[in-house]
């Protein structure tokens, strides 16, 4: 159940960070609105200009340009889920924006199997550098974790 919901929360937020500002096309025209899905032949996106949703080819654009505008912060507080299947961890996640490139964040975790685990954790991180829509940062994180062993030996 919990790796159905990590699946739909991450198409959410894929689905949401797909905006665009301006597309430029092949034939030196542009249009400005945001995009509300594609796929790897279509576009569709809702016109600023109409509030309307246009259906464009992906081969008639050349240059599609992202909002270069800095992070909202309006929209500061997350929470998410972060599972690692690797090693079956599962964590909730509060994010919240001190500034527009600052951020602190609390994971709490637990398991119950085998073994018990908890796990405790701050992080900081900076963002250094914006690519469409995708962060790059740095940052650091303290925290504790707990193991109890239910073995019989």
């Amino acid at each position: 159940m919990i790796k159905y919901l990590f699946i739909l929360l991450s198409t959410l937020l894929f689905a949401f960070t797909a905006s665009a500002e301006t597309l430029r096309l092949n034939s030196g025209e542009s249009l400005e609105g945001k995009i509300l899905k594609m796929d790897e032949n279509t576009l569709f996106i809702e016109s600023h200009l109409t509030a309307q949703e246009l259906k464009i080819d992906r081969a008639d654009l050349s240059l599609i340009e992202f909002d270069s505008s800095a992070r909202s912060l309006a929209r500061r507080l997350g929470i998410g889920l972060h599972y690692r299947p690797n090693g079956n961890e599962e964590n909730l996640s509060i994010k919240n924006w001190i500034s527009a490139v600052d951020s602190a964040e609390l994971i709490v975790g637990y398991s119950s199997g085998t073994q018990d685990t908890f796990g405790f954790e701050l992080r900081y991180s900076r963002v250094f550098m914006v690519e469409g829509a995708t962060d790059l940062f740095y940052g650091a994180g303290a925290g504790i974790l707990s193991i109890d062993s239910k073995r019989g030996t």
